[in-house]
């Protein structure tokens, strides 16, 4: 069994896909570059096995090689953002350590002389964080002030700044083999089941139609250059929320224009990325009433990983859900297209549209997609009422607003 120095938890969303290397930024992996420098670091301060890090991500339930990962870490080196906080993995993940801590504070090895077990990474600025991860606070002392101001991906993105990572990598790592060396001999740790292990965060746990999980049915830019002449729209992220449905047109990402209605509305939401555990991260979403938006990139359903998506999505009833396709009619590819691309697309919304569940086709332009994604919200509270997942409140007062009780 290895005996790793770190476990290194993070959001798969923070990942970023780049195919070249430019002359003023680093579009690279970053996620991956800061794992790789710090398992170098940690290797050269005596820990043979260095770190783990989870490449392919899935967030599947947790598989054989990642259960070994966190049984055999010695600290939790978790990647703080905003898509950390709204990952329930990374929650889990979290919590594995946090229980740790509470074992050694019961001392349960006689050789452990550190109770704490997780060192947190200001990855880039998540707002505020969450009441339970506070009493683990991060170390600001030592580093660079841009970390502080922007946190480790900022610092990293620039070149200018290279020296400044790799000072933060050597003052990191020695913090971080003070707090491994006092875990004592190598141990395996035993580990709950995933199904039964109560994440601390993020929001989307909580039911009801107040979240929003967003699926952005679009290709990667390195995918999409062998589907079309022009890939510029399309996203480096895994989660999609970087792709420009109206580009060249409008130069503004999907997260910008679909989440608007959201955030007026103080809804939460997270964005979900395509991958072989999308169904079961959408059952999850309909157990909980929570509002489910679809929004589909025609060229991308040429992809037969998004075509078999959308096979399996329209053969389940989800009526939290809406589909919004979108068409970039000021695109002329697209416009000569457009006859090609909607036979592709014919035979993937009949269950849906059989079930009365929303869809808007097309959308085009930036209004006519915050107008869907507002329409959608009263159209999956009203289907819930109607198939009685949810109730109406009662007669009320009139002309006030209604309040759904879940």
């Amino acid at each position: 069994m290895p005996d790793y120095s770190f476990f290194l938890s993070y959001a798969s969303s923070d990942r970023i896909q780049a195919e070249r290397e430019s002359d003023t930024t680093n579009k690279r992996d970053q996620v991956r570059v800061f794992s790789d420098e710090l398992n170098a670091a940690m290797q050269g301060l005596g820990y043979p096995d260095g770190g783990f890090f989870d490449k392919k991500r899935l967030e599947a339930k947790w598989k054989p090689e990642l259960q070994e990962g966190l049984a055999s870490s010695r600290i939790l080196v978790p990647l703080y953002s905003p898509n950390y906080f709204q990952s329930t993995y990374c929650g889990k993940e979290w919590e594995t350590f946090n229980r740790r801590f509470d074992e050694n504070e019961r001392h349960r090895y006689a050789d452990v002389t550190q109770s704490k077990v997780i060192l947190p990474v200001f990855w880039k600025a998540p707002g505020r964080f969450p009441q339970q991860v506070q009493a683990y606070q991060i170390d600001y002392e030592d580093y660079p002030p841009e970390y502080k101001e922007f946190g480790l991906e900022y610092l990293m993105m620039f070149k200018r700044n290279t020296n400044a990572f790799k000072k933060f990598v050597w003052t990191f790592s020695h913090k971080l083999e003070a707090l491994a060396g006092g875990q004592g001999a190598a141990k395996v740790r035993d580990i709950l089941d995933f199904d039964t292990l109560d994440a601390p965060f993020p929001g989307q746990n909580r039911p009801g139609l107040k979240f929003v999980r967003y699926v952005f049915v679009a290709g990667m830019k390195h995918q999409m250059s062998t589907l079309r002449s022009t890939n510029d729209s399309y996203a480096n992220f895994q989660d999609r929320r970087d792709w420009r449905p109206l580009y060249p047109d409008l130069d503004r990402s999907v997260e910008g224009i679909a989440t608007g209605p959201a955030k007026a509305d103080n809804r939460g939401f997270e964005f979900l990325p395509p991958s072989p555990q999308l169904m079961d991260r959408l059952r999850e979403a309909r157990r909980l009433n929570n509002v489910i938006v679809v929004m589909i990139d025609p060229w991308s359903v040429r992809l037969p990983e998004l075509r078999q998506f959308l096979n399996e999505f329209d053969a389940e009833e989800f009526p939290n859900s809406a589909v919004l396709v979108n068409w970039n009619e000021k695109d002329p590819e697209t416009s000569s297209q457009a006859a090609q691309l909607q036979m592709a697309l014919q035979d993937h919304f009949k269950g849906r549209i059989g079930r009365k569940e929303y869809h808007k086709d097309p959308v085009s332009s930036p209004e006519s997609i915050e107008q869907a994604v507002m329409e959608a919200f009263g159209a999956v509270q009203a289907r819930l009422i109607e198939l009685g997942k949810i109730r109406a409140a009662g007669n009320g007062v009139p002309d006030q607003a209604p309040v759904i009780r879940n």
